[in-house]
């Protein structure tokens, strides 16, 4: 009986830690997730900062022949939101001091709504402030960043030299886009945006959100594809 008991109480000391040993495992793992992530958010934060001050600059002597101009949001009415004209007027200018030859506008329609596609809008815009319209490509299908840059890769036939142009928060994902479509590219335009504190930080946060998802999407669309997937048939998983 003794011993019995004995064993009874090994057993139970065991299962009595059980549930103790797996929190304190479950805290650890939440922690170091937490410290990892953490540490991403700062580097992603300083690769933001990267964006803006490395940026080409107006009249600083370098020059692109194709602008790559990202598409953001349109507003319920179907008008450019600031962002996106910010990109736009940005872009402009650009041209107009000479420094590339060529503008790229990309950006679908909102999903469901019978608006013209953001790049139709962009370069409408364009068109108001005196670029040719002979000089510049729509890409008007795409619903997220991963997939301008891949639409806009197949419209560009030769090797362009081409700058990427977004807001200085969004410049690292839209280079790492620009990579993921194999373009290759030389240079980016910031548009700004810091203007707006409260707009930077939404845009800011959501970037840090979106580089994890764009990660995983971006790596099951290369999966899938080596499995001999078609890459048109992959395309609504990077939206």
């Amino acid at each position: 009986d003794t011993e019995r008991r004995a064993d009874r109480s090994v057993l139970w000391s065991l299962v009595s830690k059980g549930p103790a040993r797996a929190m304190r495992a479950a805290v650890r793992l939440i922690a170091w997730l937490l410290a990892t992530y953490a540490a991403f958010c700062a580097l992603a934060l300083a690769a933001m900062l990267w964006g803006e001050v490395t940026a080409q600059q107006l009249n600083d002597g370098t020059r692109a022949e194709v602008v790559l101009v990202l598409g953001a949001i349109q507003n319920p009415d179907g008008t450019l939101h600031p962002s996106t004209q910010r990109r736009v007027d940005r872009a402009v200018a650009f041209y107009h001091s000479g420094q590339v030859s060529r503008l790229v506008m990309c950006g679908g329609p909102p999903f469901g709504a019978a608006t013209p596609s953001t790049g139709a809008l962009m370069a409408a815009s364009a068109v108001s402030q005196g670029v040719p319209e002979a000089v510049i490509l729509v890409e008007g299908d795409s619903h997220s960043t991963l997939q301008n840059t891949l639409f806009a890769r197949a419209m560009l036939d030769d090797q362009p030299t081409l700058w990427v142009l977004t807001e200085g928060y969004h410049v690292p994902r839209g280079l790492a886009s620009a990579a993921f479509a194999g373009l290759e590219v030389q240079g980016h335009v910031s548009a700004g945006g810091w203007s707006a504190p409260a707009y930077a930080a939404w845009g800011a946060g959501r970037e840090l959100l979106a580089w994890p998802f764009n990660i995983l999407r971006g790596l099951a669309f290369l999966g899938l594809r080596r499995l001999g997937v078609p890459e048109a048939e992959l395309f609504p998983l990077l939206v």
